[in-house]
């Protein structure tokens, strides 16, 4: 059960999330929780009065909760978060795959030249470790290697996104797609069906 974007004077009231985390209490629910994401922003904002008050009232109540969605499916799979993995290097020959110039650093890193936050986290997901790129583009969730002009893929702090964008706006006044440059049109191709995936042919060992 989400829990989310917590925004600061709208839905941050503990008597709401009270309400909130009985929903998920009553009906045997995993919680994952998560903030709010300033116009130009990486960081979601979460007041720590607000967090605190979350994982006390879910420990009361013995509601399980998540600061990220991937923590809570670590949980329910038995497998290692890949946001908060970082250990040896696996599936190099699948990065040669994928057209990454890379290296292993003095530390045992993958080490870039440059590369955008998708490329990090998309190389997370794949090695299991945290890479280091040099020149960074933190505004870019972007995959680099397997995006074209024409269609785009995408890797976020969490999760590769298979679906496609499609046009669909509520206006919300709190959303971030508008200031996100590939998603301002709303017809953008982003992502593909899962059972496109096979053209990919992504053939992670």
């Amino acid at each position: 059960m989400f829990l989310r974007p917590i925004i600061p004077g709208r839905n941050d009231g503990f008597e709401n999330i009270r309400n909130i985390i009985d929903i998920a209490k009553d009906n045997k629910k995993k919680l994952a929780y998560g903030g709010f994401k300033e116009q130009g922003t990486r960081l979601k904002i979460l007041k720590p009065e607000v967090e605190n008050f979350i994982q006390s009232y879910c420990d009361q109540v013995g509601v399980k909760n998540y600061p990220k969605t991937s923590c809570a499916v670590s949980a329910i799979t038995g497998k290692d978060c890949f946001t908060h993995v970082d250990s040896e290097p696996e599936n190099l020959l699948v990065l040669d795959f994928f057209g990454y110039k890379f290296k292993k650093n003095s530390n045992g890193k993958i080490e870039l030249k440059t590369g955008t936050l998708g490329d990090k986290n998309f190389i997370r997901f794949l090695t299991k470790s945290q890479p280091v790129i040099i020149n960074l583009n933190t505004n870019s969730n972007i995959i680099s290697s397997i995006s074209t002009k024409k269609k785009k893929y995408e890797a976020s702090s969490s999760w590769f996104l298979w679906s496609r964008n499609i046009s669909s706006c509520l206006e919300c006044d709190y959303c971030v797609i508008k200031g996100l440059e590939h998603l301002k049109d709303s017809l953008s191709v982003v992502g593909c069906n899962p059972v496109d995936l096979s053209n990919l042919k992504m053939k992670v060992r």
